[in-house]
């Protein structure tokens, strides 16, 4: 054959394989036909999982009493914060916090006046999640409540001194808090402008300390309107507020293993606690007797006693200086254990602040002048009822003396001389109006 006529017809030959059969484009096609029930039956599982969640959502809704438009904001807030259990925006009240705070934070840096921040507050409110219990922990400022005591840090220029002023939370709501000076008397040269920041602190009564900043938004009348903190921040013992103090105190230590040994005593008595109760009360004299005899036990003639005078102190702890030295070692907590001396505050201890038998555990300690030797203590197992009695007295030592300059820190190594101490019980006694038992010394801002 012509060579040259199969070059021609080349190109247009192919082999027969090439052509699909009648078996590979059916399975093709159910190939293709299985793919496509498979995506259909996804989206209406999705569809179904939607349905089912929403019913559930409204009737959630429902048994807590939500309108219907309240519903639909929570369905809104739903859809752009992407929840996959909207129904814990009801359940809990960090999850509304964290969610719908998130949204009314964002909505009021854009709108302050948008309608939905009063409907968001309305259903803060209609969900009881406007007061928390104090065993939950506050993570936003919306949760602070009506009334509470804050203390804002101030510069005074008159003294050039830092202080902290109490202030009233009057109102809040979604956008900003209103807040009152608490004093009115001695405030004068404690002047805050608009934007200017500001350092709060505060005590939940039941639960610790908090701590935030925020900007001034406008002043009216002497009041303050701040809006809503993106951080607030929950301080551990050792930030908690310290004041400035100057008093006599004397601790005697225990040691670890005749801790254990009392709290066996303890719970043997708890055990005979029936059998004690039937006995007859002694007479007065008798009482005082068995009164002198429990002091003695108590206090071991033995035990290592420090007598030192408290720097600062706050709900947390407190800090002494001694003389160097007379720390028994081993009272320091150590790393890979506890220390071996519990040291407790002397039981007849009488001063403005409650500490007459709380139990300290010194946690760190450093020279300072004059020979002495700083040791910071933490409270060990506080009870609630003294934890709040100290920190109203922390508090109400600084509210008192809010209005006055903080006293200048004295050297360690020196004492005060007469005309000094004569100033001093002067200015105390026109504080308190002619009540020098009102006012305690003024300590050093904290």
């Amino acid at each position: 054959m012509n060579q040259g006529s199969l070059k021609e017809i080349l190109p247009l030959l192919r082999p027969r394989s090439a052509e699909p059969t009648l078996f590979t484009t059916t399975v093709w096609y159910l190939l293709w036909i299985g793919l496509a029930i498979l995506v259909s039956l996804y989206v209406y599982r999705l569809y179904r999982q939607r349905k089912r969640r929403h019913a559930e959502f409204l009737a959630v809704c429902q048994e807590a009493g939500i309108s219907e438009g309240q519903t639909r904001l929570l369905k809104r807030i739903t859809r752009a914060r992407k929840l996959k259990q909207p129904e814990r925006l009801i359940s809990s009240a960090h999850t509304f916090e964290r969610q719908v705070g998130a949204y009314a934070q964002d909505l009021a840096h854009r709108h302050p006046q948008h309608k939905r921040l009063r409907q968001i507050a309305r259903l803060r409110e209609d969900l009881g999640f406007d007061q928390l219990p104090t065993d939950q922990a506050l993570i936003s400022t919306r949760q602070i409540d009506r009334g509470q005591t804050v203390m804002i840090s101030d510069y005074d220029e008159t003294t050039h001194e830092e202080i902290l002023v109490p202030w009233l939370v009057l109102e809040r709501d979604e956008t900003v808090m209103e807040l009152s000076p608490l004093l009115r008397r001695g405030t004068e040269g404690h002047q805050i402008r608009r934007g200017e920041q500001i350092d709060v602190r505060f005590w939940r009564e039941g639960d610790t300390e908090y701590h935030f900043h925020t900007l001034v938004a406008s002043v009216d009348g002497g009041n303050l309107t701040v809006p809503h903190a993106i951080r607030i921040e929950r301080m551990q013992n050792r930030d908690f507020y310290r004041i400035h103090v100057d008093f006599p105190i004397d601790l005697y230590g225990l040691h670890q293993t005749q801790v254990e040994d009392d709290a066996a005593a303890i719970a043997l008595l708890d055990e005979d606690a029936e059998a004690t109760q039937e006995t007859p009360a002694p007479e007065p004299e008798d009482a005082a007797e068995a009164d002198d005899d429990t002091d003695s036990t108590q206090i071991p003639a033995q035990a290592p006693r420090l007598h030192g005078r408290v720097e600062n102190l706050s709900a947390g702890g407190l800090a002494l200086t001694i003389i160097a030295g007379s720390l028994p070692p081993g009272s320091v907590t150590a790393e890979d254990g506890e220390a071996e001396w519990l040291w407790m505050v002397d039981p007849t201890f009488e001063d403005e602040f409650p500490l007459a038998g709380v139990a300290c555990r010194a946690v760190s300690t450093e020279a300072v002048l004059g020979g002495q030797q700083l040791v910071k203590m933490q409270f060990e197992a506080l009870p609630s009822t003294v934890e709040k009695e100290i920190v109203q007295r922390v508090y109400q030592h600084q509210l008192d003396t809010a209005g006055g300059a903080p006293a200048p820190m004295r050297p360690r190594d020196e004492e005060p001389d007469d005309a000094a101490v004569t100033a001093e019980s002067d200015t105390d006694d026109a504080a308190a109006q002619g009540d020098p038992g009102d006012l305690p010394d003024p300590p050093a801002a904290g």
